[in-house]
């Protein structure tokens, strides 16, 4: 399986013959980092400090979006 994120509000899943295998809406207008973790969950970062969590199975799990770098002010969760 292929991942890829660009200028639009989506990770999309290829198989190894080009086709796609499902588009996966996320929160952030647009998306430029993929982290994909051994237990299948997949990280997602975009525009605004945005955080989406994918499941292996293509599952839309939670977004996460940072405030800044402040003392005191943890992630929050939306």
């Amino acid at each position: 399986m292929v991942l890829a994120v660009g200028a639009e509000p989506l990770l999309s899943r290829f198989d190894l013959n080009g086709d796609i295998i499902s588009p996966i809406p996320c929160a952030s207008q647009s998306l430029f980092s993929i982290s994909a973790h051994p237990s299948g969950a997949t990280a997602v970062a975009g525009y605004g400090g945005i955080v989406d969590i994918v499941s292996q199975f293509g599952s839309h799990l939670c977004t996460f979006q940072c405030r800044g770098v402040q003392k005191g002010l943890p992630m929050q969760l939306i």
